[in-house]
């Protein structure tokens, strides 16, 4: 049985197995380097919200009760990122 299948990067006829979807490994690296450029927003926003989470444990870890005011050097010193602050109480 004979299977007329293309390759999804640049369109160029399989001739291999019936499950493979690239002619080659460039074109496979290629339409990898594609779907990772597209998911580059994506993976952004879960880097900053990984940051934020990091940033409520260590301010839950220093300050139980909640509104304490903490000194930076403590901050820096468990990582705190202060390029991420979702709000500021100020006095």
């Amino acid at each position: 049985m004979s299977y007329s299948r293309t390759c999804i990067q640049c369109g160029t006829a399989i001739v291999s197995r019936s499950d493979k979807r690239y002619c080659s490994n460039p074109c496979r690296h290629l339409a990898s380097n594609v779907i990772k450029q597209q998911n580059q927003h994506e993976r952004r926003i879960l880097s900053i919200n990984a940051a934020l989470r990091n940033n409520r444990s260590i301010l839950k870890q220093l300050s139980p009760q909640g509104k304490t005011t903490i000194l930076r050097q403590y901050l820096e010193l468990e990582g705190f990122d202060f390029r991420y602050l979702t709000q500021i109480y100020r006095t």
